[in-house]
């Protein structure tokens, strides 16, 4: 074998294997960023479930004292506007609750499959968002418009 084969070989291996491991370094990378990204919409969100406790408690009370009033379409209407804010702040909240359930990123050995899954993940988590978000707005306006009705 000449020198330059006898180099060849461990050159051409040790040149693939340091693709592979870059490859993977990237992909690792990828996959922490996408934890992250996850995360933070995760913990954006914690923090606002004491205001939506909060609100679902306002609106049983405001609900309890339309109940106690007289029977009209407008108490009707306000019951009806009050308890749909009520479901929604509860959609939420499950929301959450299963998001949270579910999460599972430390059962998954295969980076592809990793992947997939984060991104799925984020989908989940940004749409749990827009729930809490629509959920808690909804429910400031119909406390705003009825509380002190």
């Amino acid at each position: 074998m000449t020198l330059h084969k006898k180099y060849l070989i461990p050159a051409t291996l040790l040149f693939a294997l340091s693709i592979f491991w870059a490859c993977n370094d990237s992909r690792v990378l990828e996959i922490a960023k996408m934890k992250q990204e996850v995360m933070a919409v995760h913990d954006e969100m914690m923090p606002r479930m004491d205001d939506l406790m909060k609100l679902k408690s306002q609106l049983r009370e405001t609900i309890a004292k339309a109940d106690s009033g007289l029977n009209s379409a407008d108490s009707a209407m306000r019951a009806q506007i009050l308890n749909e804010a009520l479901m929604g702040l509860n959609q939420a909240d499950e929301a959450m609750m299963v998001w949270m359930r579910n999460y599972h990123v430390e059962d998954f050995t295969q980076l592809d499959s990793l992947v997939g899954y984060l991104n799925t993940e984020l989908r989940s988590v940004k749409e749990m968002k827009q729930k809490m978000i629509d959920g808690i707005t909804k429910a400031e306006e119909a406390l705003a418009k009825y509380s002190a009705q």
